[in-house]
């Protein structure tokens, strides 16, 4: 076992983290994918959502990522799925698609290279890891690439209007819906900013695994 596995084994197993930490698993991991993609190996291409969030982790900014823009085609064709069901079905398949992959990806990951998948497959651990990254991801942006605008502009939410942007916001959504509520409780939402500059802010429910 080499040396990032090494590292990644004796992480994984404390199994609640700092931030620090979880940052340093996904430092660890992208290492990994990298001797992949050094290696011309076909696993490469199989975790490019798991790639995305490492990188996530690490940038201001993603607006170069063919893999975030298919994220956000993603969403955006989630949105329009959902355009006409109850709020609480927006919510689970909208953070299914956000998160979906990346779960199934890292758990794919630690098992082809005989790694603990507890911070995975235990909901207490993945609640503390997912809490975490979302938190050290929020408020950096993935950008639509223009050569995919076709893509999300063929399928529009409404006319004039398709997701372009995403990024993770932490919010009191029930006093940003306009609810009464004396709970200063912020949640962790998706933000989408569209083509025409709505704003639309869902929050991320935490129970995606199933």
């Amino acid at each position: 076992m080499g040396y990032n596995k090494v590292k990644l084994k004796l992480l994984l197993q404390k199994k609640i983290l700092s931030e620090s930490e979880y940052v340093h698993v996904l430092v660890l991991i992208r290492k990994e994918l990298e001797i992949l993609k050094d290696n011309n190996s076909t696993d490469y291409s199989k975790f490019d959502h798991l790639k995305l969030f490492c990188d996530w982790t690490l940038h201001m900014v993603i607006d170069r990522s063919a893999t975030g823009s298919f994220l956000i085609e993603s969403i955006n064709k989630t949105l329009n799925d959902v355009k006409h069901s109850r709020t609480e079905d927006v919510i689970k398949k909208v953070s299914s698609s956000l998160i979906r992959k990346f779960s199934d990806q890292m758990k794919n990951f630690l098992e082809k290279n005989s790694l603990p998948t507890d911070i995975v497959d235990d909901d207490r651990y993945w609640r503390d890891l997912l809490r975490n990254i979302l938190e050290i991801i929020s408020q950096n942006p993935v950008i639509l690439k223009p050569k995919h605008e076709a893509n999300v502009k063929g399928a529009p939410l409404k006319e004039g209007m398709w997701a372009r942007e995403v990024s993770i916001v932490k919010i009191n959504f029930d006093k940003l819906a306009g609810k009464a509520s004396i709970s200063d409780k912020e949640t962790y939402c998706l933000m989408v900013l569209t083509s025409d500059s709505t704003k639309l802010v869902i929050p991320i429910t935490p129970v995606i695994k199933s």
